[in-house]
């Protein structure tokens, strides 16, 4: 499934989440945080995306030009965000991912989902 946001434009496993992937792509899903991202972010960025979950934010920052580190907690979350990669291997080229989180101290969480 292609998703384009702003002038940018990248592929989405469309087996998962294609509701949200919609949402996306018609500009009504956090348009405040990509047109700051439109701004501020070019081909010269290095940026942390925490959190980056599937992988909406990751991907157009990346489709900016910029170097993006993605970090996402949840291994579900984490496969489908690989799964999005793997479909824009110009895009991937730019993102590196880490199935992680960040927390003040070295431990095991628990992490919920909705469902």
């Amino acid at each position: 499934m292609k998703i384009k946001v702003k002038n940018i434009e990248f592929l989405v496993n469309e087996k998962f989440n294609q509701l949200f992937w919609n949402y996306v792509s018609s500009g009504k899903w956090e348009p405040h945080t990509f047109e700051i991202i439109d701004n501020f972010v070019s081909e010269n960025s290095s940026v942390i995306d925490i959190g980056s979950w599937i992988g909406p934010i990751s991907l157009f920052m990346a489709g900016k030009g910029a170097q993006v580190y993605s970090v996402e907690p949840d291994p579900v979350a984490y496969q489908e965000l690989i799964s999005n990669l793997k479909l824009n291997p110009a895009l991937d080229q730019r993102i590196q991912s880490f199935n992680f989180a960040i927390a003040p101290e070295d431990k095991e969480i628990k992490l919920y989902a909705r469902k």
